[in-house]
């Protein structure tokens, strides 16, 4: 599997560990002073979505993964 994003935790404990790629490509990109976006796409064309940030500029950082896009959806591919 290219993009892995592997959890810990469960129900509302539950949040991203670690996020594994390999044969990708991918963007970063600072948004503002407290939030980052992580762009990455798979060898087969798939683009995974991140954002990284926190809340009120204060506290722990927070990682949502918005989902996946499969290359055959993908408008720009």
């Amino acid at each position: 599997m290219p993009v892995e994003v592997r959890y810990q935790g469960e129900g509302k404990a539950r949040h991203i560990d670690e996020i594994v790629a390999q044969y990708c490509s991918f963007q970063i990109e600072q948004l503002d002073d407290t939030n980052w976006y992580l762009g990455v796409e798979d060898c087969n064309g798939d683009y995974y979505q991140f954002w990284f940030g926190t809340k009120s500029g204060r506290g722990k950082v927070e990682v949502t993964h918005q989902g996946v896009t499969p290359a055959t959806e993908r408008s720009d591919g």
